[in-house]
């Protein structure tokens, strides 16, 4: 009884007192395709790049289809597939003249002023990796991770 009670707590603490809806100056792109769960292709500067989204990895180790963590940030773009890949428009924030060592630009996604880095962390589909992070958000990341372990969603249902 009392363990439930914790949860419930936890859980609404989450949902209501740490809501990511912060207030930036980011850089408006198109999403052109989504490449993996932590990368997808945008148009900015009048270009087309690589752009990995910061704080989160995919794990390698966990035996799950990677294609659900593509798929899972696909439908975060597209309010379930509601509207096209390509008609999605988002902010970034990045430094234009930092790559990572693909050569792809690293940093935080927002859509309708939710931080997706930390949606897909929601959804279980990475975890949280601050080691290049700017720790601007890290907060969120960890809160977000932590979430998903709670609700078991996403690579944390797999492995109980």
């Amino acid at each position: 009884m009392i363990k439930n009670l914790l949860v419930i707590s936890l859980l609404i603490i989450f949902l209501f007192g740490c809501n990511s809806s912060h207030k930036f100056g980011g850089i408006n792109a198109q999403i052109n395709r989504v490449i993996s769960g932590q990368t997808i292709e945008i148009f900015v500067d009048k270009k087309n790049v690589s752009f990995r989204l910061m704080g989160l990895r995919i794990p390698s180790n966990i035996n799950y289809d990677k294609k659900l963590a593509q798929q899972h940030l696909i439908q975060l773009l597209t309010s379930n597939y509601h509207y096209p890949l390509n008609s999605v428009i988002v902010k970034v924030e990045t430094k234009l003249n930092q790559k990572d060592k693909y050569g792809r630009l690293t940093g935080y996604v927002w859509l309708n002023n939710q931080l997706i880095n930390r949606k897909v962390l929601e959804g279980g589909w990475a975890i949280a990796s601050l080691e290049y992070t700017d720790g601007k958000y890290d907060r969120d990341l960890l809160q977000g991770e932590e979430y998903a372990r709670i609700m078991g969603n996403g690579i944390w249902k797999i492995n109980h």
